[in-house]
């Protein structure tokens, strides 16, 4: 059986144009971020940091590679974190090169602020941006 065939043609404009749309969420995404974690702790990278923390223990090489962020982009991004307390860093037992990066309570009290404080595209998040109040999305998610 075909899918493709199945789908309903779709006339692509910068509403439904899955790049444009990806740059616009992200972006209004990491606005977002910045306003709810500010600058000083990392903005949306601070955030992914504190998500991924935020499941167990995890080495700091492991949490570069997954996020996509340079080693030396990532210490300071996590010196940053620690001083403000939303992460603590500890040598790793297995491996004593290795440090752990664990969330706070204050660092999972953050996360689930901006959980909290981020509209949702219903509630206005797209108010200000050249993309509609509801993308349309539904040509990517058929499966």
């Amino acid at each position: 059986m075909n899918r493709a065939a199945d789908v309903q043609r779709t006339d692509w404009t910068a509403d439904t144009d899955l790049g444009w749309l990806l740059h616009t969420i992200t972006r209004r995404h990491s606005n977002l971020a910045n306003d709810v974690l500010g600058s000083s702790v990392g903005g949306v990278r601070g955030y992914w940091i504190l998500t991924v923390a935020a499941t167990s223990a995890r080495r700091q090489y492991e949490i570069g590679d997954q996020l996509g962020i340079d080693r030396t982009v990532l210490t300071h991004l996590l010196d940053d974190l620690e001083a403000a307390g939303l992460i603590q860093r500890t040598q790793d037992a297995g491996d004593r090169r290795a440090r752990l990066v664990q969330i706070t309570d204050q660092g999972r009290a953050r996360s689930t602020r901006w959980l909290d404080e981020s509209p949702t595209p219903t509630a206005g998040s797209w108010s200000g941006s050249t993309a509609p109040n509801k993308p349309n999305c539904e040509p990517y998610f058929i499966v």
